[in-house]
Order: structure tokens, then C-alpha cells, then sequence
């Protein structure tokens, strides 16, 4: 069973204002919204980044609790994703957004497990998924818009994942050779868990959200 490689995972040096301009601040108020969806009083953040999430979330009296495995970034526990120390249902919600991509791909199902064991209501992920992705919009007689997106088939290519692996820490992402979405989806439910929803954030594709139902939860 492969372990984590810490010289892979960001430190404080990558949170800067760059990291954050653009669509990452879309992708930011996707998480927000998925969470909200949920009525949540207590969320585990795995993966904070630059705690911007954290601090909305807790600007609106939503207690959050932050992991990571990188104590400069001052998390409330270090701890890994796939070893949380905290008891069965401790949260109602727990989200944990460009994070498992900085893990070995044999450690996701352990990490979705070890998610849902702690939380009660909903699992939110977000996953790096650089497979070309269209959207398209129409206007009928001004009152009806219809919008439909799809994702092209790719795998992306060895030179890309080094690249990303030496640049951003990424084991791998979907479009990896054999991890699509339909991987991933078929992983989640044989840890008999549930996708509620799925999507790629409009104004940052790259960004592909899951949201899962813990198991015993409605």
C-alpha cells in the first residue's frame, strides 16, 4: 500500500495571491454553495489552502473544523484524510476539495471511507479533471434557456502528468490512464456510498465536484 509523499503536498509558500485569483474564487463559492445546500452547523474542512472557505463558512456561525497533514499551515488537527481522530458522525458535513489527487490513487476508497465514517449528512469533494469540457446555452422565444455540457473522452498524456506531478503534487487526476468520472463514480458506490451529484465548475472546469452521500444518511 503506497503512503504519501509530503515533499508533495502545498505548503504556505503556495498560497499566495495568485494561487487564488481567477476561477479558483468560482471554484471557492461552489464548495460554499454545496455545503450551505446541507444546513450544516459543523463541517470538517480537509485542506483549507488559504482558509478563505474556512472564514466564509465561520463568518455565517457554521463551525469549522480544518485538517491537514501540513502543521506550517496551522490547521486545527494534522492528521491524514485517511487516519481522522475524531469519533463516528462528528460532523454534519465534511468537504475536502483538490486534496486526494495528493495522494496515491490506491489511497481514495480508504479516504472516502474514512470521510464518510465521520461525517452524517454529506461528503464533498472536488477532484482536478483536465478532459476538454463544452458548454453550450440557447435562448428560445426569450423566455426558456437550455444548457447542456459534456466532457470529451481524453487520457491525458504521460508528459502532462509528470509535469503536474513535479509542478502541483498531483499523483495522478481524472483522465489519469483508467481513472475517468465513471471510475471514480463506480470506486465511490463500492464503498457503498451514494453520488448525489456530480458537476465541473462552469467558470473553472477544472475543478470536478461530487456530491456524496454518506452511508445510513437520507
Amino acid at each position: 500500500m503506497s503512503e504519501q509523499d509530503l515533499s508533495l503536498v502545498p505548503g504556505k509558500e503556495n498560497y499566495t495571491a495568485r494561487y487564488v485569483r481567477g476561477g479558483r474564487l468560482f471554484s471557492y463559492a461552489h464548495q460554499m454553495n454545496a455545503v450551505l445546500e446541507h444546513e450544516p452547523r459543523t463541517v470538517l474542512e480537509i485542506g483549507p489552502g488559504p482558509g478563505m472557505v474556512t472564514a466564509a463558512l465561520q463568518a455565517i456561525d457554521v463551525e469549522v473544523t480544518t485538517v491537514d497533514i501540513q502543521a506550517e499551515l496551522k490547521p486545527d488537527v494534522v492528521a491524514s484524510v485517511t487516519n481522522l481522530p475524531f469519533e463516528d458522525d462528528s460532523f454534519d458535513v465534511s468537504m475536502c476539495c483538490q486534496v486526494l489527487e495528493h495522494l496515491p490513487f490506491d489511497r481514495f476508497v480508504p479516504a472516502i471511507k474514512e470521510l464518510s465514517r465521520v461525517s452524517r449528512h454529506a461528503i464533498l469533494i472536488s477532484l482536478p479533471d483536465p478532459r476538454p469540457y463544452y458548454e453550450i446555452n440557447a435562448s428560445l422565444f426569450r423566455k426558456k434557456t437550455l444548457a447542456f455540457s459534456f466532457t470529451r473522452p481524453y487520457t491525458c498524456k504521460a508528459s502532462y502528468l509528470e509535469r503536474v506531478k513535479e509542478l502541483a503534487g498531483h499523483y495522478w487526476e481524472v483522465g489519469s490512464p483508467g481513472i475517468d468520472a465513471k471510475k471514480i463514480a463506480s470506486l465511490i458506490s463500492s464503498a457503498e456510498l451514494h453520488i448525489r451529484a456530480h458537476w465541473r465548475c462552469r467558470d473553472r472546469p477544472y475543478h470536478h465536484f461530487f456530491d456524496i452521500s454518506p452511508r445510513g444518511s437520507s
